[in-house]
């Protein structure tokens, strides 16, 4: 089986900076309190999607999480990830020139923070 590496963002940073930058941008408490709540319905629905993909590819045994501060990288079946990215539920992950890809026989990732990841 192919696997592929993605990058999740969720539209979500830190809750004080986020319900922050709500009460900045609306009129008053109410109007900020709401969008902040829609925001965080939008990750939840986002989330939503993610976890039915997952069932929908079958791919809770063999995709791989690394859920750091700042990132979400998922590296599991390509026909997954390709989902994912096609849905606007992921991007294309970002790899650096000091970082390798997995073979072609797909038997190890090098990346995520320089760890080597076996594949299930």
């Amino acid at each position: 089986m192919k696997k592929k590496q993605c990058d999740v963002f969720l539209a979500y940073f830190k809750q004080g900076d986020d319900y922050d930058s709500c009460v900045e941008k609306e009129e008053d408490s109410l109007a900020a309190t709401i969008s902040f709540r829609d925001q965080m319905v939008s990750v939840v629905n986002h989330l939503d999607r993610i976890a039915k993909a997952i069932e929908k590819f079958g791919a809770k045994d063999t995709l791989l999480i690394d859920a750091g501060t700042h990132c979400i990288s998922f590296y599991g079946p390509e026909d997954f990830i390709n989902y994912l990215i096609e849905n606007e539920l992921a991007t294309e992950a970002e790899i650096f020139d000091d970082e390798e890809e997995y073979d072609e026989e797909d038997e190890l990732l090098l990346g995520f923070d320089g760890d080597e990841i076996p594949h299930n």
